[in-house]
């Protein structure tokens, strides 16, 4: 080997070296370069690694969450929805006299019987009974609608507490529409376990 020779061997090695180098520390601290042991990009952090696949599966798996929860709130609001659905009692009708020649007061009757045999299940005791045909308080009197009656029923009645209870949940589930306007109740100067009660019904039918 002659001299040039070694010079440019001795010029070469220091420069190779140096630029080696330069390669390997661009390639080791750099952000989104190719991963030394898995040979694709990674996306670097302060003091993780992260490959790109893997940043993908946990975007994927995140993805799969959210869609879970969404389907768990729509089937929250589905079953909210059927209990109220379930809680709400289904509407009561007017009594009609379908096919029938009554007149306005005869179609009371039916439901002025209803009111008595809750009364008589209940237990309450009846001491008196007065009737107002169409009260001015009422909003179907007032309305004007025509073919529509309603007939107040005063009642003065006596009884215990529980007795009170079952009638008037007697009456309550009574298919046809019964209104209670007014109820008043005082216990019994000579035995307070006694209550005297003054309820005012409303009964509507249609004819």
């Amino acid at each position: 080997m002659g001299f040039s020779q070694q010079v440019i061997l001795y010029i070469c090695i220091p420069v190779f070296v140096l630029l080696g180098g330069i390669t390997w520390i661009a390639y080791d601290t750099l952000p989104n370069v190719w991963s030394k042991e898995k040979g694709y990009p990674t996306l670097r952090g302060d003091d993780t690694t992260e490959t790109v696949a893997d940043h993908y599966v946990k975007v994927q798996r995140l993805e799969s969450n959210v869609q879970a929860k969404e389907q768990e709130l729509q089937l929250a609001k589905i079953a909210q929805a059927e209990r109220l659905k379930n809680s709400v009692p289904p509407e009561k009708e007017i009594y009609e006299t379908k096919g029938l020649s009554f007149g306005a007061d005869a179609s009371f009757a039916p439901l002025f019987e209803n009111v008595i045999s809750a009364a008589r299940g209940s237990g309450i005791r009846i001491r008196s009974i007065a009737q107002t045909e169409r009260p001015g308080a009422d909003t179907i009197v007032a309305s004007g609608l025509p073919g529509y009656n309603v007939l107040e029923v005063d009642i003065v009645a006596v009884g215990t507490y529980s007795e009170f209870q079952a009638f008037y949940k007697n009456v309550l589930r009574e298919y046809y529409l019964t209104y209670f306007a007014e109820i008043e109740v005082k216990p019994w100067e000579l035995d307070k376990s006694v209550l005297i009660s003054t309820i005012k019904l409303r009964l509507y039918t249609k004819t």
